[in-house]
């Protein structure tokens, strides 16, 4: 089996096993601060190293190989907030529109709404930590702080089922936290 690590062919001995041959070439590219970006093994995609690891064994008899693209810390970080930062610019309306349902009393669509903002707010704070730590970047701490500063008393509206006062805490406080997150999204984004 051949694999192409960005470009450069390897050749792997038999005896190796696809995955482990894998593992090591992550750890190699971690020591050269790089993360795997995606692994290509035949015509399938994976974006992690697990997930390549039993395709990778399995075609390691196959023509074509593996191919392992990485990126630096740096390209990772920047990518990552950018997209984060273009998440927020989609995010900050859709928090708007909630906040209004909720002081409408349309309960359902505003539930709805919230929902999908809740995942999106599992992704920003996950690749926001990542980033951070990557990049030992303390700015993150506020941040986040501010955000879940305007959380609390978000939940404590929801588990009371005070819609109207969501609504109103919805749009004075989480906006803001979350126009404070696109702030520190965008400055990475834009580091060069």
């Amino acid at each position: 089996m051949d694999v192409c690590v960005d470009g450069m062919k390897r050749s792997v001995p038999p005896d190796v096993s696809a995955a482990h041959l894998l593992a090591e070439i992550e750890a190699g590219l971690l020591r050269e601060g790089r993360l795997v970006e995606r692994v290509v093994v035949g015509d399938r995609t994976f974006w992690s190293v697990e997930e390549a690891k039993g395709a990778a064994e399995a075609a390691k008899d196959a023509p074509g190989g593996v191919e392992v693209y990485s990126r630096t810390f740096e390209e990772f970080a920047r990518d990552v907030c950018a997209s984060g930062a273009e998440y927020i610019g989609r995010l900050v309306p859709a928090l708007k529109e909630c906040a209004a349902l909720w002081k409408d009393g349309m309960v359902q669509e505003a539930a709805a709404l919230w929902s999908a903002a809740v995942d999106g707010f599992k992704w920003l704070t996950t690749a926001g930590a990542q980033v951070a730590h990557l990049t030992n970047d303390e700015a993150w701490a506020p941040a986040l702080a501010r955000l879940h500063e305007a959380l609390i008393p978000i939940e404590r509206s929801l588990a009371e089922r005070d819609f109207v006062q969501l609504g109103d805490l919805v749009q004075s406080k989480l906006v803001s936290g979350v126009e404070n997150m696109a702030g520190w999204f965008s400055a990475r984004a834009a580091l060069k």
